[in-house]
Parts: C-alpha cells; sequence; structure tokens
C-alpha cells in the first residue's frame, strides 16, 4: 500500500523499486490522496505498464486515511506499507515473505537505512530490531522505529484485529504500531538482505 500525496519528484523511483522485486506475485495499491501535481499521470503510467498496480484517488485526507483506504483492496497474504519516498533492496518482498511463511509470525520488522543529502546511513534501532528472533512488545527499541515501511503484516490478523492507522497528523504510524503489538501479534526480526530506505 503506497499512499501518494505531490510525489512527482520521487514517485518514479519508488515504484521502480516495487515493480522490480524479485518477489513477483504481488500487488501494488497505490492510493493518490488529492495530488494537484503530475502524481496521477505517473501511476496511471505505470499501471498501464504493470498489471498489479492498483491506482485508488481520493480527495485529499491525509496520510493515515489514505493507508486506511488501501486497506480496503488488501487481497494478498500479507500487507506492506511504502511511503512514496521510500525505496526497497530488490529482495526486499521476498526475504519478507519467506520469513512469514517459515515462522508462522504475524508480522515481521526488518533493517532500514535513513538516505538523502546527507548520504546513507543504518537506521539504528530499525537494524537492531531485525536481528532479534521474537521481538517483545516491551522492547524499548520499537519506541524508536515507528516508521512502517520496514515492516510487514499478515493481512488476516490486520482484518481480523480491526487495527486501522488513527486519523492524525503525527505520530498515526507509532500508534498503528503499538496496536499490532497489543493485539498479541508474533513479530519477528529479519536480518538478510532487507533494507527499505526512507
Amino acid at each position: 500500500v503506497v499512499p501518494i500525496y505531490n510525489a512527482e519528484k520521487y514517485l518514479k523511483q519508488c515504484l521502480e523499486s516495487i515493480v522490480n522485486q524479485t518477489l513477483k506475485d504481488i500487488e501494488i495499491i497505490c492510493i493518490n490522496d488529492g495530488s494537484t501535481d503530475s502524481t496521477a499521470d505517473i501511476i496511471a503510467d505505470y499501471a498501464a505498464k504493470n498489471s498489479n498496480i492498483l491506482c485508488i484517488t481520493q480527495p485529499n485526507a491525509g496520510v493515515a486515511a489514505a493507508r486506511n483506504n488501501g486497506l480496503n483492496y488488501v487481497e494478498g497474504k500479507y500487507t506492506m506499507f511504502a511511503d512514496s519516498d521510500d525505496l526497497m533492496s530488490d529482495t526486499a518482498l521476498e526475504v519478507l515473505y519467506n520469513a512469514l511463511e517459515e515462522s508462522g509470525a504475524d508480522g515481521a520488522i526488518c533493517s532500514a537505512e535513513y538516505f538523502g543529502y546527507g548520504g546513507r546511513k543504518p537506521h539504528p534501532e530499525a537494524c537492531a530490531l531485525a536481528q532479534i528472533k521474537n521481538i517483545d512488545v516491551y522492547n524499548r527499541l520499537i519506541v524508536w522505529n515507528y516508521m512502517v515501511s520496514n515492516k510487514c503484516y499478515r493481512s488476516a490478523f490486520l482484518k481480523a484485529s480491526g487495527i486501522t492507522f488513527p486519523l492524525k497528523r503525527y505520530a498515526e504510524d507509532g500508534a498503528f504500531c503499538m496496536q499490532v503489538f497489543y493485539k498479541g501479534a508474533k513479530i519477528i526480526g529479519v536480518s538478510n538482505g532487507m533494507q527499505p530506505n526512507g
């Protein structure tokens, strides 16, 4: 699920990193959150070339509402969120898929990197969590790793628990993450080869 608002400067790079995954049987749900730039044209172009891209347009309502809307269209076994300025390594989804299939867990957390004008650097808390086999709800590192783009969830768990993003301007990702833990999800760390960048 990719919420998108006025992302013409970096959306192509984000979508390229998703459509070029080694795991091919995926659905890409793009939620255009009322963009006023060329975002809609970019999404339409990618959707025309990739049959697994679903484009949904909504009036601007914010990232939380866009993610919640995307959840309504999920049909896949697992759900992952990517912001429109995130990049994924080519094996990202395959590594997470295999780890979740083998473990039977409800969710997985992997390593991540920051990138931008200051270059690239590992996200220390995300990388530390990725090394933990079973992540406990009381692990203090979670507080410093609320981003959604390095987490993958079993779709059936999300649907059964009714978890959604609160319609807040800030910290909606943290609230979502903590709901997952407090609903009793089994969460694992996945360290081998997955680094979505954001």
